[in-house]
C-alpha cells in the first residue's frame, strides 16, 4: 500500500510539472512573438483565411482599437493572436495564451462551453493617431502537429471610425 501511494504521489507531481512546463512554453512563445513584432521581423502575408474588422476610437490623448476576426475559412485549433503598435511599441495585447484548452475555431459554429468560437476579439491601445498595429495569428490544424501563422498590419490613420 505504501508503494502504491508513492507511485500515485509521483504521478501527481509529474502531472503538475507538465502544467507548469506548458505555461512556461506559452510565455516563451508570447515573448518570442513580441520580440519579432518589436523588431519588425515578420513579412505581411499575401492572404488571410478569415475576415477582420477594426474599430478605432479616441479616448483623450490615446486611442483604442477593437479588432474582430471572423468568417474563418476552415477550422483552427489552439489559436493565438498577438497585436502591438509598431511605431511606439507599448502595450502588447494577446488572446489564447492563458486559456487552459486554447481557442478552437469551428466556422459557423460556436459553443463557448466546449471551447469552440466563431470569432476572436482583440482590444488594445496606442498613442499616436498615425500608428500601425502589427497582428500575428498562429494556429494548429486538426492533427495538432502542423502550425500556421499569418501577419498583417492595420494602418490606424486609415481605419479610424470614431
Amino acid at each position: 500500500m505504501k508503494r502504491l501511494m508513492q507511485v500515485i504521489c509521483a504521478v501527481f507531481l509529474l502531472c503538475g510539472c507538465d502544467g507548469a512546463n506548458e505555461h512556461q512554453q506559452q510565455q516563451d512563445l508570447l515573448e518570442q512573438l513580441q520580440t519579432q513584432l518589436e523588431n519588425r521581423s515578420f513579412s505581411v502575408s499575401d492572404s488571410l483565411p478569415f475576415q477582420y474588422d477594426v474599430e478605432i476610437s479616441q479616448e483623450g490623448e490615446s486611442y483604442s482599437y477593437v479588432l474582430v476576426i471572423d468568417h474563418f475559412e476552415h477550422a483552427m485549433y489552439d489559436v493565438k493572436v498577438v497585436g502591438m503598435p509598431l511605431q511606439e511599441p507599448s502595450q502588447l495585447c494577446s488572446v489564447g495564451f492563458e486559456e487552459e484548452a486554447g481557442i478552437q475555431i469551428i466556422p459557423n459554429q460556436e459553443d463557448v462551453e466546449k471551447g469552440y468560437y466563431s470569432s476572436i476579439t482583440l482590444n488594445g491601445t496606442f498613442t499616436s493617431s498615425d500608428d500601425v498595429v502589427g497582428v500575428v495569428i498562429q494556429w494548429k490544424d486538426v492533427s495538432g502537429v502542423n502550425t500556421y501563422q499569418r501577419y498583417w498590419e492595420i494602418d490606424c490613420a486609415g481605419a479610424r471610425s470614431s
